[in-house]
């Protein structure tokens, strides 16, 4: 698609690109705490199928909410992903 990956930009290919969008969207946010996502490590807990962000610096429970935000997106849209769009072009987002 043209969201889950590095970049992204254009429309959303399906449900499961667009978990991928609002998780792009979810880390921008998180710019603007000052905090860097994609590289902030995080705690959190599995329990009866249940993902839960433990407690530690605002920077790491917010980047693990975006990271269990986008887990629930994605399981709620399983089955509108589309093999077709695995490999999707970048330059075809537009």
């Amino acid at each position: 698609g043209c969201y889950c990956g590095l970049g992204g930009k254009g429309e959303p290919k399906d449900a499961t690109d667009r978990c991928c969008q609002l998780h792009d969207t979810c880390y921008e946010s998180l710019l603007n705490y000052h905090c860097k996502a994609k590289t902030r490590p995080y705690h959190y807990n599995w329990h009866c199928g249940q993902l839960s962000c433990r407690p530690g610096s605002r920077c790491a429970y917010l980047s693990c909410e975006c990271d269990r935000s986008l887990a629930l997106c994605l399981r709620r849209n399983g089955r509108s992903y589309r093999k077709l769009y695995q490999f999707y072009p970048n330059k075809l987002c537009q």
